[in-house]
């Protein structure tokens, strides 16, 4: 096994109204643009508030954008007004990878599990190969 740049998880969750503009986030932050489906369903309640949540796994960089968001070549359509938006909404969390799980994570910022009926299709994490 070759070593992996992805050596921190990326915990997101975003108001179930505000996917639209956490999915323009995504696909800026994000590396392909496909991560403009990266959000897509209510997966937990907080407060009484539905919100989409994410576990990925990330590149130990951070930015704080203090020059504004990155402007990736595969991003050259996207909304940077709706990505703007999302970062004022989005509950997030960046640690190193080897804890107990992304669950976990989630259930330490505050949000509980909304309970499907039928298995969800989706998992919760998004693993790169390493």
């Amino acid at each position: 096994m070759r070593p992996t740049e992805y050596t921190m998880r990326l915990t997101v969750c975003t108001p179930i109204d505000s996917i639209d503009d956490a999915n323009q986030l995504a696909l800026i932050v994000g590396e392909t643009e496909a991560d403009v489906r990266t959000f897509s369903k209510a997966t937990h309640t907080r407060d009484g508030i539905e919100y989409a949540c994410i576990s990925t796994v990330a590149k130990p960089v951070l930015s704080t954008y203090t020059e504004g968001l990155p402007t990736p070549e595969h991003a050259k359509n996207a909304d940077y007004e709706a990505a703007a938006r999302a970062l004022g909404r989005v509950v997030w969390d960046l640690r190193e990878r080897n804890f107990s799980s992304p669950q976990n994570v989630i259930q330490e910022l505050g949000f509980e599990p909304i309970r499907h009926d039928e298995i969800d299709d989706e998992p919760l994490e998004h693993e790169e190969e390493e």
